[in-house]
């Protein structure tokens, strides 16, 4: 059996993994806050990813290839991209550690693959995800389940063009 976990990142994040029958779960991205700020908990990402992806399965965590740009009107703040930037590099490291194999992919390829081009509620991310793993679409339903349903369906597009 293949394990592919998809990872959206972010301080609300979320990680799903599919397998090769068809099965499907949700997490939300394990995150501790301390004086510096909300981080990964690496040692919960690492438990889950083994939860997720035990030793004896074959399987490989995909994520989007986040990095900082320098451009004038940005969609987001340039705190947010250093964030998501750190918490990807976190995540390598800790997939790194667990000696699971680590995959990116652009959010432009993944989202054309679906045919999402504006979706600033996460409304279509979480309709298609649903219709995709109807067993989850009750973990779905809020506005918040976006990034829920962004993992799921990273961890799809995986399933189709990695796997």
């Amino acid at each position: 059996m293949t394990v592919i976990v998809g990872i959206d990142l972010g301080v609300s994040g979320a990680v799903s993994a599919i397998d090769s029958r068809g099965s499907s779960v949700l997490h939300d991205l394990p995150i501790v806050e301390d004086d510096h700020g909300k981080r990964l908990d690496a040692p919960s990402f690492i438990r889950l990813m083994r939860t997720l992806i035990p030793a004896t399965e074959a399987g490989f965590v995909v994520t989007e290839n986040v990095h900082v740009m320098r451009v004038s009107g940005r969609a987001m703040s340039h705190s947010t991209e250093t964030t998501l930037v750190g918490l990807r590099f976190a995540a390598q490291a800790a997939c790194d550690i667990a000696r699971l194999r680590m995959h990116f992919v652009s959010p432009q390829s993944w989202k054309a693959h679906y045919g999402i081009k504006s979706d600033k509620t996460g409304a279509v991310a979480r309709q298609i995800a649903a219709s995709l793993y109807p067993a989850r679409a009750d973990e779905l339903k809020r506005v918040k389940d976006h990034n829920r349903a962004e993992s799921l369906l990273i961890a799809h597009y995986a399933k189709d063009k990695l796997a």
